[in-house]
């Protein structure tokens, strides 16, 4: 930009952009570090949220894991 050597071709699927590089770090901050879900390797899933301090009526509804399908609340897996 203005005038510096691009870093990355500008046309999909070769587009480098921290909005694009970075959706997979947000995804996980959501799921493990607000939600606290954590999926084993035998494909067990638990969820030890921390989202009631920032809002006690948050709810992740759908969370597909393999064939099932989760809803989460700021009180766990429901």
């Amino acid at each position: 930009m203005a005038g510096g050597a691009r870093k990355s071709p500008p046309q999909f699927p070769y587009l480098i952009d921290w909005s694009c590089s970075s959706s997979g770090a947000w995804v996980r901050l959501v799921l493990e570090g607000i939600f606290g879900i954590e999926v084993a390797l035998d494909g067990t899933v638990t969820a030890m949220p921390q989202v009631a301090a920032l809002d006690p009526n948050a709810r992740l509804k759908g969370l597909r894991v393999g064939s099932a399908t989760y809803d989460v609340t700021a009180e766990g897996i429901v």
